[in-house]
């Protein structure tokens, strides 16, 4: 996946997590190795689930961050698509009593 994908799961976590009226999400991170050769490992936490990076392979915490939230946003979004429009469409439906628009 090009990095660029990646770096936008972190933002499209976030908006997910404002979008279901989650928590913002929670990151951790690690250093291991000397300090002219760093790795990272990030754990992010959504909702109540942890989800961590693959360990030692990042140079920067940010990086590490990222393919973290990048597990973490695949994890609530592809296999539960469906459920998530479900909701979106259960919401919508909320909106709108006896025909009419509430007003938001």
């Amino acid at each position: 996946m090009p990095q660029a994908t990646i770096n936008f799961k972190h933002t499209w976590l976030q908006e997910l997590c404002h979008q279901i009226a989650w928590n913002l999400p929670e990151y951790a991170t690690e250093k291991d190795g000397p300090d002219h050769i760093p790795r990272f490992t990030a754990t992010v936490t959504v909702n109540g689930v942890s989800f961590e990076s693959p360990k030692d392979q990042w140079r920067s915490s940010k990086e590490a961050q990222n393919h973290a939230a990048h597990i973490a946003y695949d994890h609530f979004i592809v296999p539960n698509m469906d459920i998530f429009q479900q909701r979106q469409n259960k919401i919508g439906q909320l909106s709108r009593v006896n025909g009419t628009a509430l007003a938001s």
